[in-house]
């Protein structure tokens, strides 16, 4: 039996026994649920939802975590894009957007940066909440997107609201960038922009090698990923209903899409096997690239792909995903 088969069995077992909803088995489960592939690289689509539901049913059937249980919080912290997935699929059909699941996952972030050594003074709040608000209100304007595009009219009120509502959080993103990046420099680890005339922005993000590299380069990402999250949505109900400030988030989105690219050479020069967290950055951005620069995105889209063989698919299949999933994530048809 291969390795995949023998932490499979081992999983099975532990689902059957008296321990299937303790913190190990939900452990063991998301590892086994992200590291499949990589044992197993013929898994197909149907193999894949199988462990993504298997895991958000252990979640449900488990029920909130224990904070003060290390290997409990790290396990479901590891899930929040999955949950986040599933309440945007099956809105109010989960209980992962319910009060004492955000509240719950709030205190692990903050636990977690806590551990990472961060928040001592406080400077990181912020920019945390700002980027916890949106996380959690994208399932909500994806819903109110969706709805619109099938009958535009009855939700005119509502999307506007929620337009004002994303370009305030676009604007407070802006204006508190320039703290929060010095505050990583400064506890984190250093990095920075540098010229590149042979990468295709001319630009690209150096970050200090060490231990917090990956951590360094994880904040940046994250960053980039809410706000080309909320420039997308917004653009497509700038499409939508014909709004007048259509050509400023058009112009917005391609300037961070610019600004986040400049992370590839960075996240090619990591173990690809790490990196599957960085796709919606090349989901979100993919649309607005030019031919020049998706052929650049999707040479750093197989690149964390390759080992991994994602449900096997070829370079025009890629290409395609691309595309479907930041509509999927978007809220757009």
């Amino acid at each position: 039996m291969n390795t995949y088969g023998k932490a499979l069995q081992s999983l099975r077992l532990a689902l059957n026994g008296p321990g299937a909803l303790s913190p190990e088995t939900l452990a063991a489960a998301t590892m086994i649920h992200q590291t499949g592939e990589a044992f197993f690289l013929n898994m197909g689509w149907s193999a894949w939802k199988a462990h993504s539901d298997g895991v958000a049913q252990l979640l449900i059937r488990k029920g909130l975590p224990n904070l003060g249980d290390k290997l409990d919080v790290t396990a479901t912290l590891t899930n929040q894009s999955l949950m986040a997935g599933y309440e945007l699929q099956f809105p109010g059909e989960t209980p992962f957007s319910s009060a004492p699941w955000k509240e719950a996952l709030e205190q692990m972030r903050r636990i977690s940066l806590a551990d990472e050594g961060l928040g001592q003074d406080g400077l990181w709040v912020p920019m945390t909440e700002l980027l916890e608000h949106c996380f959690y209100k994208r399932v909500e304007w994806a819903t109110v997107i969706k709805s619109a595009h099938a009958d535009p009219i009855p939700y005119t009120d509502r999307s506007k609201e929620i337009s004002t509502h994303m370009w305030q959080a676009l604007d407070e993103f802006e204006a508190g960038l320039p703290e929060y990046w010095a505050y990583i420099r400064k506890n984190v680890g250093d990095f920075g922009e540098v010229a590149d005339p042979d990468f295709f922005v001319r630009k690209k993000y150096w970050v200090a090698p060490g231990p917090n590299s990956r951590v360094v380069a994880e904040y940046i990402f994250n960053i980039f990923y809410m706000q080309l999250m909320v420039s997308r949505m917004l653009y497509d109900l700038g499409v939508l209903y014909g709004e007048s400030w259509l050509d400023a988030i058009k112009s917005k989105h391609r300037e961070l899409s610019a600004q986040a690219w400049m992370l590839i050479p960075h996240i090619m020069q990591i173990n690809p096997f790490e990196l599957q967290e960085f796709m919606p950055i090349f989901y979100l951005s993919f649309e607005g690239a030019d031919e020049i620069e998706q052929k650049n995105i999707l040479d750093a889209a197989e690149h964390i792909d390759k080992p991994m063989r994602r449900f096997g698919q070829n370079r025009d299949e890629l290409h395609c995903g691309l595309l479907s999933n930041a509509k999927f994530m978007t809220g757009k048809p």
